[in-house]
């Protein structure tokens, strides 16, 4: 079926991707089998501050506060009090327009933080106190950590998230304490004086940060950052800067290969805002100007004044419900380019990637009465019924009713796939080069494609042409939820039960590059096992942590960090477990490295167990609070000082098998096994075709040769196995712990410098490292080439720690 497009100024025919065949019942599919896939393991990379041009002792002294204040449970603390704000701020107001009653919402989200930062300040002023009474002058470092430890932060009387947060700041403020302390007489006045003023610089930046988690929590976008906070961003590669490189740099090539889905979701993340305070908490630690900066990491502002935000994002949710409504109202024939008209210009704001189109009318326009044409088959009384009725047959037990009104879902069925075509349209070829906007003929072919794979994720899979249908196996189709909100996102209607074994959930990549076998054993999950397939896809302004709590993943049992069981559904990740790749939608890495950073359009799938309940170990011996964290294995390596650290953590469920098999009796090979696999998954692989890192993310990471990644691997190799033969019983008593789970730390002295990466791979190295030591970790300064042999040490700690 064609349609005569003239909205170019000639005649076009563009061929439709919708089926011509009548609508039919559809059935379900059966179960699925699986097809054979080689194991692949992805290394996880952590996050590098990047050196400082310039500045050297100096910026290397930064570079580690930095470094040390990071904290993966801290930036899930924010995640998780963003999520219970939002809750807060919606009490008794769902279902009212986004623009609707905001004010309300914001004072709502404000009384539910006040109580939060009044303690958190209280708190860090407690601790400022314990340590000024403390003699910190020579202080080892062992009696260093047990002098902080005596300080406790007691019943807070907030929220569970608030508590967790407030237990954040506390460990960021021992971090900076031993920072300075480790650093004192490196720099050239005194540090211990200045504790004191650190100190208070953590506790004005609370109130900076909580205005922050507001602004996203009622959806507002956070402003961009001012100087000197984005001199402090450039200097880290955080938030903004690459924001900025995603736009326009070396990654925009990558985007056009394949299925990307590069446009960052418009909210705020907490990883970037937890890097951006990080980083002006590290940066104070050299005092002077440093402390006289003020608030220094969000906006330039009067204390306790509310951040400038936009809303973009309540702005496309009034939008859609207008759009929704335009098209419920409209009759046969009607044009609907008007509609599409005021819808588009909301559309592009929530899209950062939406600068492309912004600003080119003629491109709107074209857009507009393409768009208005297309669709235009399915809008009036009879047209729209055959589109109404397939969505609600496979659809209605997805997408319930939010507003609860008798006959709703019937009404919007259609009008909403609509809008939602429109608006993944519109997403698609924003994503597009700005030479495709220039040309009539590469826009005509964009808009083309953007508008069928746009059709073919919205409309069910029997209206749609065979050759573009996503999952025909499985039928079905994705349906917006809550699509007059802002913060929808939507679920596809098909939930298949498949059977995984650890066979098959080894293959399978998550967040991080961590394995999904690894992530079910976190959650206490056991395999093999039937499980029911729950696919997503994110929308602007989605975040995991909320779409955990909408679609209560993990029960009511386990609320906190349930979205640590929702994975990326790659290409790869849909042909594996549901044989349909096309289901599927990759990724950049900047979209697979946390969840806490994703794109829209994203997909994302959740295995609901089938007779079985998860019980993750953490539950019973880790730490209250703590999320349970499947095992991986990082790895930091620093050319200056010509050394790699290795940290390979084991979750709760994988230290206690381990430690139960060397208590048992001959179970040191079974621990060697777990500690080798992990160590040279983590380490540097063979090379490849070189690639710009993003700013702040590749300092001493790259690859060394082939014979010096032999003998790295041969070194670590020795050592792990001389520890487990007379140190096994070190991770015994560290499974022990009440922390959550065991990290085993690898630190590598001597390896080959940066010159190295010169050499030809076949080229003679010198001689790498020896095995492994019993001395304590430290940290050993710039060693000169030799050839002479280098130590190893292995350290095991309970819980999880950084390289």
């Amino acid at each position: 079926m064609t349609v005569i497009d003239e909205t170019a100024g000639g005649a076009l025919e563009v061929e439709t991707p919708f089926s011509e065949q009548s609508v039919s019942t559809e059935t379900p599919p059966a179960t699925l089998g699986f097809l054979p896939w080689t194991e692949v393991t992805t290394p996880f990379a952590e996050l590098l501050s990047e050196d400082f041009d310039g500045e050297g002792e100096v910026g290397e002294i930064v570079a580690e506060a930095f470094e040390s204040i990071r904290d993966e449970q801290f930036d899930e603390a924010l995640a998780e009090l963003i999520a219970e704000t939002a809750e807060a701020a919606e009490t008794g107001l769902a279902g009212e327009q986004p623009m609707q009653l905001a004010e309300q919402r914001r004072q709502l989200a404000d009384a539910h933080l006040a109580p939060i930062g009044s303690e958190a300040e209280r708190c860090v002023q407690r601790f400022a106190d314990h340590v000024q009474s403390l003699d910190l002058e020579g202080m080892a470092p062992d009696q260093l950590d047990e002098l902080l430890d005596r300080f406790e932060i007691g019943s807070a009387g907030v929220s569970v998230a608030g508590e967790e947060f407030i237990g954040g700041l506390i460990k960021k403020a021992k971090s900076v304490v031993k920072t300075v302390v480790s650093t004192a007489g490196k720099i050239a006045k005194a540090a211990l004086p200045i504790l004191g003023p650190i100190l208070n610089k953590l506790k004005a930046l609370v109130r900076p940060l909580l205005q922050r988690v507001l602004a996203i929590a009622i959806n507002k976008l956070p402003a961009a950052l001012h100087e000197p906070a984005r001199a402090l961003a450039r200097r880290f590669g955080l938030g903004q800067k690459e924001t900025e490189e995603l736009v326009e740099g070396e990654a925009e090539e990558e985007f056009l290969v394949t299925s990307f889905a590069p446009t960052p979701v418009a909210a705020g993340d907490p990883e970037t805002l937890a890097e951006s305070f990080d980083a002006a908490l590290a940066e104070s630690v050299l005092g002077g100007e440093a402390l006289e900066q003020g608030e220094s990491f969000g906006h330039d502002q009067e204390r306790g004044a509310a951040p400038p935000s936009s809303d973009e994002l309540e702005a496309l949710a009034e939008a859609r419900s207008l759009f929704i409504d335009r098209i419920a109202s409209a009759q046969e024939g009607e044009d609907l380019t008007p509609a599409v008209d005021q819808f588009i210009p909301a559309i592009l704001p929530a899209l950062r990637l939406g600068i492309r189109i912004v600003g080119r009318p003629k491109v709107v326009g074209f857009l507009s009465g393409f768009l208005a044409k297309l669709i235009g088959q399915w809008v009036g009384p009879k047209l729209s019924g055959p589109l109404s009725s397939a969505i609600v047959d496979v659809g209605l037990r997805v997408i319930g009713l939010e507003q609860g009104r008798p006959g709703q879902l019937e009404q919007e069925a259609a009008p909403a796939a609509l809008a939602a075509t429109v608006e993944d349209t519109v997403r698609r070829l924003s994503e597009q080069p700005g030479e495709f906007f220039e040309d009539e003929d590469l826009l005509q072919v964009a808009l083309t494609e953007a508008f069928e794979e746009a059709v073919a994720a919205n409309f069910p899979a029997q209206l749609v042409r065979p050759d573009l249908q996503i999952a025909p196996s499985l039928g079905g189709s994705f349906v917006v939820r809550r699509a007059r909100t802002a913060i929808a996102y939507k679920k596809f209607s098909r939930v298949p039960e498949i059977e995984v074994t650890a066979a098959i959930a080894a293959t399978v990549t998550t967040f991080g590059g961590t394995t999904l076998d690894a992530a079910l054993r976190a959650a206490g999950i056991a395999l093999p096992g039937r499980f029911r397939v729950h696919v997503y896809e994110s929308g602007p302004g989605t975040t995991l942590v909320r779409l955990a709590r909408l679609e209560k993943i993990g029960g009511a049992a386990f609320p906190r960090g349930a979205h640590g069981q929702l994975h990326p559904l790659t290409v790869a990740n849909a042909g594996v477990l549901l044989r349909e790749p096309r289901l599927g939608v990759d990724a950049p890495a900047q979209f697979l490295a946390s969840r806490h950073r994703i794109s829209v359009g994203q997909r994302f799938f959740y295995l609901e167990p089938i007779g079985q309940v998860e019980t993750p170990a953490a539950t019973t011996t880790a730490s209250a609070g703590e999320v349970a964290q499947p095992s991986d294995g990082r790895v930091r390596t620093d050319e200056n000082r010509r050394e790699v650290r290795l940290s390979l953590y084991f979750s709760e469920a994988d230290a206690q098998r381990l430690a139960a098999s060397v208590s048992a009796g001959p179970g040191g090979t079974t621990l060697l096994r777990a500690l080798l696999r992990a160590a040279f998954a983590a380490m540097p692989g063979p090379r490849r075709r070189r690639r710009r890192a993003p700013v702040g993310r590749g300092r001493g990471r790259r690859r060394p040769p082939s014979r010096n990644r032999r003998r790295l691997r041969s070194s670590v190799a020795k050592a792990l196995a001389e520890f487990v033969r007379t140190r096994g019983h070190e991770f015994v008593r560290a499974a022990q712990d009440p922390a959550n789970g065991v990290t085993v730390n690898v630190h590598v002295r001597g390896v080959a410098g940066p010159s190295a990466e010169a050499e030809d791979d076949d080229a003679p190295a010198p001689a790498t490292a020896v095995p492994a030591t019993t001395a304590p970790a430290t940290t050993a300064p710039a060693a000169p080439p030799t050839t002479a042999p280098a130590p190893v040490t292995v350290t095991v700690t309970p819980g999880r720690s950084k390289p």
